[in-house]
């Protein structure tokens, strides 16, 4: 354990601190464990973490926002459970399986757990389980056996302990015994072998001591061939598997594999914790799945992310963090992530926001997790005037539809109570709801700057193009254009073309560059235009913006269009480096109020990191608009520490973050800290409050959202 050292922390504008701290297993040495908030605190006062707001307007309409546009449509899938089901689940004939606490579904007897036909009838060749308690996991084996589980003792009259399987008519399959769990069961996943992983809340499976995972046998006994996972001090919530056969664990304990290893870990198949796989979680994993390739979407937050927290993330295979993955921020928590053919993410929740914009509890983000615009906000709501839906669980189906349950009556203004399926034209393709690289082809390629009257390229040409039909031969065969080599987005579905055009082409009085977008099937999906200078470079104007901050000249390195991240020369590696200012736009935060929640849901996320939190406060600065917020904070990581300084503040009417961050590495990362921020905190936080933000934010706000790998 690390040993007991003090760490001065000062700061200037609210004030000063200093703190004498004992590190912890989750600190490095040398980290301020405790501070009190400065003086004055964040207003409006809020506990954290913040809870969510509270609006008394219907959804989209609140204060300040655009009235909502509700492009979603629905079909008559309407089953009509009595309560609201917790999981749903299709199987390979398109049958639909629910799962939750209900007791009928429509007017027909269902306990717990039915399955409904495509059009949202009863399937009455499935009869009643009879479970006694909530179904909260559903998986359907490859020989058409279901395995459900929950917090039931009882299905039918037999005594099924959290886990029982039933046959394909709903019956109860006899050849799983009773495992007896002590507690709840959360997920379910099937091993090639038909070993049963199990977790959830429970501590013994049949009297014998295990907790939170645990391997069963396809008869139902627990496989002592399987290691104890040695999960400590919290639950599990879900458990999948990797294409490998390597197990992937989310939750809310802090060990696994009995090392300190907090909230996503993975195993070998025989149960022994892979040291490989980074403690990387910084909160609870409560939602993950895994894409054909290996990669990991989950829930959550990460300890990599400098900015107030990433609240959907995407990793490798391997469990590395992909930072070009936008991290979004909704403004509540995700309950369900499903994926699509297309590689697309749908996302449920008890969210609002998403980017800026309305998506009460479902949203859709693109292959590079920025919100995908073309699924408008479906509005699930518990009333006209109130927009506070949730979603707990989605299904793609394979015709691309998206089928929702949880808590709402009402979705896009229609009703539909427990249970709504979307299936506009967008959604009934998941190859064709690929992301627009730019909004309208004919603003952005139809004319030349300098000359107007003359045309880069024929825009009919490419309007002719049909998403999700037309293939990279078929851009060929309309353009004489030369191609250089293909270049994939991570090796994953997202694959560009590049087009160069020649000074005389199309009698074109500049050069260009046109990148048609393909999926992994080959099929387009945009387009995005960039132009060459006099001097034949590419005219990138993110290579051209910078800022002037203590004495350095930092470069922006990295944007999703709302988060911008800038370091200095020399540190252009996004995963090790050492100075980093973070420039954060929210477009609907209209006044303090709004800056004060952002404000205290990124000090809540600090929090949620165990990071110590030296300093909060409210300080106006003459002249400008009131209601500035400042946070700071010591995080904790395995591998690094990191002092934040976060300010935020209002900009030409929307709110603005902007953060400093210093990062240090190895074992001695505490002592070091202490010694730099004596000296540099009070510095750096005088340059951070008077720094002028409008002008980055006019710079960075004409920027064009160009692809990541560009």
């Amino acid at each position: 354990m690390a040993s007991r050292t003090c760490a001065v922390v000062v700061t200037c504008v609210f004030g000063v601190l200093s703190a004498c701290s004992k590190s912890t297993p989750d600190q490095h040495a040398g980290a301020a464990a405790a501070a009190s908030p400065l003086s004055p605190p964040l207003q409006p006062t809020k506990a954290a973490p913040a809870a969510p707001v509270t609006q008394s307007t219907a959804p989209g309409t609140e204060p300040g926002a655009q009235p909502a546009v509700h492009t979603v449509a629905l079909d008559d899938f309407d089953p009509q459970p009595n309560s609201a089901p917790s999981t749903i689940t299709a199987q390979s004939d398109g049958k639909i399986l629910l799962g939750g606490n209900f007791t009928r579904v429509g007017d027909v007897v269902r306990h717990s757990l039915a399955r409904v036909l495509p059009d949202g009838s009863v399937d009455h060749s499935f009869g009643d389980a009879a479970a006694n308690g909530k179904v909260i996991a559903i998986v359907v084996q490859p020989d058409g056996k279901i395995l459900i589980g929950g917090d039931f003792d009882h299905v039918g009259d037999q005594p099924r302990h959290r886990l029982a399987r039933l046959n394909a008519d709903g019956t109860l399959d006899s050849s799983l015994a009773d495992a007896n769990l002590d507690d709840s069961v959360w997920s379910i996943a099937v091993q090639t072998d038909g070993g049963i992983l199990v977790a959830g809340d429970f501590k013994h499976v049949a009297a014998v001591s295990q907790s939170y995972l645990a391997r069963l046998t396809t008869t139902g006994q627990l496989d002592g061939s399987f290691a104890d996972p040695k999960l400590c001090c919290n639950v599990a919530r879900v458990v999948r598997l990797q294409p490998d056969g390597r197990i992937l664990v989310g939750g809310y304990f802090s060990q696994a594999g009995g090392v300190s290893h907090s909230y996503l870990a993975r195993y070998s198949t025989n149960g022994q914790l892979d040291p490989s796989f980074p403690d990387g979680a910084a909160t609870a994993i409560t939602a993950m799945i895994v894409a054909p390739d290996g990669s990991i979407f989950t829930n959550g937050n990460y300890r990599t992310s400098s900015g107030p927290g990433r609240v959907v993330a995407k990793l490798s295979a391997n469990g590395v963090l992909d930072r070009k993955f936008a991290d979004f921020g909704p403004d509540s928590s995700t309950k369900t992530l499903a994926l699509q053919a297309d590689g697309k993410l749908v996302i449920g929740g008890d969210f609002q926001m998403v980017a800026g914009k309305p998506r009460h509890a479902l949203a859709r983000l693109d292959q590079n997790g920025a919100l995908d615009e073309s699924l408008g906000d479906p509005a699930f709501s518990l009333d006209a005037a109130n927009p506070n839906g949730t979603v707990n669980d989605v299904l793609v189906q394979g015709d691309g539809k998206i089928v929702a349950v949880g808590t709402f009556p009402l979705v896009a203004g229609q009703p539909h109570e427990f249970v709504a399926r979307i299936v506009n034209d967008v959604a009934n393709s998941s190859v064709a709801s690929a992301p627009d690289f730019v909004p309208s082809v004919a603003s952005a390629v139809s004319t030349a700057p300098d000359s107007p009257s003359q045309a880069i390229v024929d825009v009919s040409k490419i309007n002719s193009l049909k998403k999700g039909e037309s293939t990279s031969q078929d851009v060929r065969s309309r353009f004489g254009a030369p191609f250089q080599q293909d270049r994939s987005e991570n090796g994953q579905t997202h694959y560009l073309y590049h087009i160069y055009l020649p000074a005389n082409h199309d009698s074109s009085p500049i050069d260009g560059v046109i990148i048609f977008g393909f999926d992994v099937n080959d099929k387009y999906l945009g387009i995005q235009v960039l132009k060459r200078d006099k001097g034949g470079q590419r005219d990138d104007p993110k290579e051209k913006v910078s800022i002037d901050f203590n004495g350095a000249k930092y470069l922006l390195r990295w944007t999703n269009g709302t988060q911008f991240e800038f370091t200095p020369a020399g540190q252009e590696d996004l995963d090790r480096w050492t100075d980093m200012v973070t420039l954060l736009l929210f477009p609907t935060a209209k006044d303090a109020d709004a800056l004060a929640q952002i404000a205290n849901a990124t000090l809540s996320r600090y929090q949620d990191r165990k990071g110590t939190i030296i300093g909060t406060g409210t300080a106006p600065p003459p002249g400008a608009n009131p209601g500035e917020q400042f946070v700071a904070a010591v995080l904790p990581d395995a591998n690094f520490l990191e002092f934040v300084q976060s300010r935020f503040l209002l900009v030409s009417g929307q709110g603005v973050a902007l953060l400093y961050t210093h990062r240090l590495y190895g074992t001695r990362a505490g002592n070091e800290m202490s010694q730099w921020m004596q000296p540099n905190g009070p510095l750096l936080e005088r340059q951070l409050m008077n720094f002028d933000a409008a002008p980055l934010v006019t710079t960075v706000q004409g920027l064009p959202n160009l692809p990541s790998v560009l």
